[in-house]
């Protein structure tokens, strides 16, 4: 499944009402999980023992696929929240409705996503020598994320996260001097536009 060596299949459901309970699961959150999500099932488990060639990550613990099967296309992230949270292991979310499949990974508290693809086409690919590398692989995979330099993941993410912001304060600050009426202090907003564009292209 998911072009996963078949040594890591698994079929194990993880009941929503052991979820719930165990981690003490609020009447509203719950009714929210369950308006999003049928059912969940352990299918992959990557791991030493079920892929040999790999050497293990140095915290010991291997990669789950969490199958969620969706009422509907699309899942809410607080339920995807919630699940990051409440499994203390690395779990890539394999969102799917009727023949398509979504994957979603979590890391830094920060929700990655692709895009839609069918079922049958979708593939998590197994790039690297150890699990830690691999978990880093697929966290770049499945959240586009493009490492420049001699950037660690986490510094890369941090940049991004820093663009994002940027461009974000650009964009108000761009619709900030196109409303305002006096002169001067339109110029000084311009003029602030300029300075954030300049620090844009230096990030």
């Amino acid at each position: 499944m998911y072009g996963l060596p078949k040594s890591t299949e698994r079929n194990n459901q993880l009941g929503k009402e052991r979820v719930f309970t165990k981690f003490k699961v609020n009447t509203a959150d719950q009714q929210a999980f369950n308006a999003d999500i049928v059912t969940m099932f352990i299918t992959n488990f990557i791991d030493v023992s079920t892929v040999p060639a790999l050497k293990p990550a140095k915290d010991g613990k291997g990669i789950y696929v969490l199958t969620l099967n969706l009422r509907n296309a699309g899942c809410k992230t607080k339920n995807l929240d919630l699940l990051a949270r409440v499994i203390p292991q690395k779990v890539i979310f394999a969102l799917c409705t009727g023949n398509m499949v979504q994957f979603v990974i979590s890391y830094e508290r920060k929700l990655y996503a692709t895009a839609l693809m069918d079922l049958e086409k979708a593939r998590l690919d197994l790039n690297g020598s150890d699990l830690d590398e691999v978990w880093e692989n697929l966290i770049k995979s499945i959240g586009g994320i493009v490492v420049e330099g001699d950037n660690t993941l986490a510094e890369q993410v941090e940049i991004d996260a820093a663009r994002v912001a940027l461009i974000k304060k650009i964009e108000t600050t761009r619709q900030k001097a196109f409303k305002e009426k006096q002169p001067r202090r339109k110029k000084e907003l311009i003029d602030l536009v300029k300075e954030l564009e300049l620090e844009l292209e230096n990030t």
